[in-house]
């Protein structure tokens, strides 16, 4: 309880606590791993990788793009990388945000404005390279989503892994299906307990996913609404409380 009332956690895993009861299929040894780094495999780092991996199921030399910078979208970079991409354009409105995602993997750099439609999201990134095989939109803004619909070449994936409100709504041109593109969405990135996700803990130990970068600061757990604070202001990539 907090103040009286009773907390609630998702994913029966979550919450602002020191500890917490979770089901042994939820634990994996993380040993070698500092506790800061470890934190953010559970959810940052599962569905950014996954993301890439299990959804869009990028494949060696294929074209990607990744559409908000924050804590996912710095992974669905990392997870494009380790598919083999040979192109991946990050995409924020934050040049903070962009100046960072080369050290993930971004090979290209595109900015857009808080003011663009979606087509002329779109167009931005479309000049920079024609053909797009894989979006991974992380950002939930509705033109952003919008103009992830329309950037996929054909056959191309559209990847939409954000939780946006209840009551959003976006737009798509039906000849988006015509041409083969395929729409997907999942919790998580799609990584599941088990064989995926020890995978992402032994890659996380080898080096080969980067962890460290994304801790822009760690809170102490009695300024949590400071830290939540900073992330709904976009000043952090990733808070942690300890």
């Amino acid at each position: 309880t907090w103040r009286g009332k009773p907390v609630y956690s998702c994913a029966n895993s979550s919450s602002f606590a020191q500890q917490i009861v979770v089901k042994v299929s939820q634990l994996y040894d993380t040993s070698g791993i500092p506790d800061v780094a470890a934190a953010l495999i559970g959810c940052a780092i599962s569905t950014g990788v996954g993301a890439a991996r299990n959804l869009g199921k990028i494949r060696r030399g294929e074209n990607v793009v990744v559409i908000g910078l924050g804590g996912i979208g710095v992974n669905a970079i990392q997870g494009a990388r380790l598919g083999g991409a040979a192109r991946i354009l990050a995409v924020d409105i934050e040049a903070t945000k962009l100046a960072t995602a080369e050290l993930y993997g971004a090979t290209d750099l595109v900015t857009v404005e808080p003011s663009d439609r979606a087509d002329e999201v779109a167009r931005k990134i479309l000049a920079v390279t024609p053909r797009v095989d894989v979006v991974i939109e992380c950002s939930v803004a509705r033109t952003a989503m919008e103009a992830a619909t329309q950037l996929p070449y054909i056959g191309g994936r559209s990847v939409f892994i954000g939780l946006p409100p209840p009551d959003s709504r976006i737009h798509f041109s039906g000849n988006s299906f015509t041409w083969g593109r395929t729409f997907i969405s999942g919790l998580n990135g799609g990584t599941t307990p088990g064989a995926s996700f020890q995978r992402l803990v032994d890659e996380v130990r080898a080096g080969l996913i980067k962890v460290r970068p994304q801790i822009t600061r760690v809170w102490p757990l009695d300024e949590v609404e400071d830290a939540i604070a900073a992330l709904r202001g976009g000043k952090v990539t990733r808070a942690v409380l300890d």
